[in-house]
């Protein structure tokens, strides 16, 4: 059997060390073989020689550290090697990397700004620019420049933001999720005067009027949208609809009442929906606050549902209408490219995008056996078929998460609305054998157990905010009795699924 990890230092010093490690290193190498496996260890050579010429301590620490840092990048080197040696290496790195054929950073300026997508905003750039990007270059790679933060330079660019430094709002954004578009989120990512302006122009770009919405609806559907979405209607909806006094003075009436609203939760320090279930509670109390916002959920799911749908628009038009609710849902479906985007557009989005999963699928671990044997047990007690996406029943159902902790991932069981992830003890640092600043040296590098149960916990509530229903099963609890957990995983499943008529 190959071996997966170093037996002793001594095999170690003579494949990486290249010269005589002291005490101290021999103890710094001792822990670091117990924590990473030989390969893991292979292309970390030139850091590992780095850290006993400069006679560095807490090896595995500072890898630790350095992984929140873009590799490559000033803070990543200071990170590794200290404040002092930190920017002499990563001096020395700048110098080695401008001879090589592929630079992970930008030479000069100049060189970002002949990047297409940067190139067609202008023929010249001011002072400003050129110097903010000066700043950006050392610590962003070009990946994050060109790929992952185009969207923003680009608006900094066309803008010449000049308030705040860009390397402040490029740190600003990393803390942005969700708020990223509202007031407060442009602002911090551009500053005051272009922030609110380009609030301003996103809320005129989603405002729905009559003309453009009457060009592929009817007048009564127009009239349905008004009673539903009125604050997407903006200041000409509401002219359209009650005429131009009484349009303009409602419109002010709603904006009024929706700034107080505003200012009330502002004020409550709660900056969220304030449908949340904490919400819930803070107002009303856990009990009661549970307990309206279970019934609010149940309603949701009801209202969202096939017999809702027949409740509110008859038996026919409901049915239509559930039935393109239900379409309107599949976002990742070829004809559903084709729709958004046109033909060509939407072939080359949907091609590029099954790349994507098949490049996943083809990189992700072999699933757990254990797994499969419980999954094998439940599919005989599931009437559709087609709906059972487990690694043995067509392969796992993929997600495109798109949030700053995770870009996509694979759920291990699904069945309509209702998803089972299976922990594995080890991957997933089980609580009952792992305290949360343990280490746990799982596949991609060693990392604390708190750091994978915080990461679990965000993709669960992602999950859940969609609308799936999850289940948790941890590989001890099955391992200890598996008929008792399977015949829970199934009425589990029989409880809460809710799309079994269509």
């Amino acid at each position: 059997m190959k071996q997966s990890y170093y037996k002793s230092a001594d095999s170690f010093v003579r494949r990486y060390c290249g010269i005589s490690p002291n005490a101290a290193a021999i103890d710094e190498i001792n822990t670091l073989i117990k924590k990473y496996t030989i390969s893991q260890i292979s292309n970390k050579q030139t850091i590992i020689q780095n850290f006993l010429k400069c006679g560095i301590a807490n090896w595995c620490d500072r890898l630790i550290s350095s992984k929140s840092e873009h590799i490559g990048s000033l803070p990543y080197f200071i990170k590794l090697y200290g404040d002092e040696f930190g920017k002499t290496i990563f001096d020395v790195s700048n110098i080695n990397r401008r001879n090589k054929v592929r630079e992970t950073h930008f030479r000069s300026v100049d060189q970002l700004l002949s990047q297409k997508p940067i190139r067609e905003l202008s023929e010249s750039f001011s002072d400003n620019i050129r110097t903010n990007l000066a700043r950006l270059i050392p610590l962003y790679d070009k990946n994050v420049l060109i790929n992952r933060k185009l969207c923003m330079l680009r608006t900094l660019i066309e803008n010449d933001v000049s308030e705040v430094p860009w390397d402040i709002l490029f740190e600003r954004s990393k803390n942005l999720k969700n708020d990223a578009c509202s007031l407060e989120g442009l602002i911090l990512k551009y500053g005051e005067s272009v922030g609110r302006k380009l609030f301003s122009v996103r809320g005129e770009a989603v405002a729905v009027t009559k003309e453009s919405y009457t060009k592929n609806h009817t007048e009564a559907e127009w009239l349905e949208l008004c009673e539903r979405k009125k604050s997407n209607l903006g200041e000409s909806g509401y002219i359209e609809k009650f005429g131009e006094v009484e349009g303009r003075r409602r419109w002010n009436e709603y904006l009024a009442n929706w700034n107080v609203g505003i200012q009330k939760r502002k004020a409550s320090g709660i900056w969220k929906n304030g449908l949340t279930l904490e919400e819930f509670q803070n107002k009303w109390g856990m009990e009661e606050g549970y307990a309206r916002w279970r019934r609010r959920i149940d309603d949701r799911k009801k209202t969202l549902s096939l017999v809702g749908y027949i409740q509110k628009y008859g038996k026919i038009d409901g049915a239509l209408k559930w039935e393109m609710y239900c379409k309107s849902n599949n976002k990742t479906s070829y004809e559903s490219f084709i729709n958004r985007y046109g033909q060509d557009e939407g072939t080359r989005r949907y091609i590029r995008m099954a790349e994507k999963i098949l490049k996943y699928q083809s990189e992700s671990v072999t699933y757990s056996k254990v797994s499969q044997e419980l999954f094998n047990n439940i599919e005989p007690h599931l009437d559709n078929k087609s709906e059972i996406k487990y690694a043995l029943h067509g392969g796992e159902q993929y997600f495109f998460i798109n949030e700053e902790f995770c870009q996509g991932a694979s759920v291990d069981f699904k069945y309509g609305n209702v998803i089972i992830e299976f922990y594995g003890d080890y991957w997933h640092g089980n609580p009952r054998y792992y305290s949360a600043n343990e280490i746990v040296p799982v596949r991609g590098g060693p990392k604390l157990a708190k750091d994978i149960w915080e990461y679990d916990t965000k993709r669960i509530d992602w999950l859940t905010k969609k609308g799936y229903i999850v289940l948790i099963i941890w590989e001890a609890d099955y391992a200890s009795n598996k008929d008792i957990v399977t015949q829970n995983c199934i009425n589990f499943i029989l409880n809460n699924y809710e799309r079994a008529q269509s």
